[in-house]
């Protein structure tokens, strides 16, 4: 494979929160690392939802996207602006 193919994995899930972590950290673990790795959650009513929402790189970076850290973005956002956001309990 030439280095201008590009590869994504789509891990479909449903209430796979036990293993959703182990799965990821395999896809990372490969020889040739994919370029976007896509989670595709089926409606799990598991703790799925706090899987994804607090992915980190290996190097313990962020993961910009993914939902907590969008929002820990626009929170941000407002102090830097000299407001105060009310974020929702269920949303935070």
């Amino acid at each position: 494979m030439g280095p201008s193919v590009k590869i994504a994995v789509v891990i479909v899930n449903w209430n796979g929160a036990d293993c959703l972590p182990e799965c990821l950290r395999s896809v990372a673990g490969q020889e040739r690392r994919p370029d976007r790795v896509i989670v595709v959650d089926n409606g799990s009513t598991d703790a799925t939802a706090q899987v994804i929402c607090d992915l980190i790189h290996q190097d313990g970076r962020r993961v910009e996207f993914s939902p907590r850290n969008v929002l820990r973005r626009v929170l941000d956002a407002y102090e830097a602006r000299g407001l105060k956001a009310v974020v929702a309990p269920e949303i935070e």
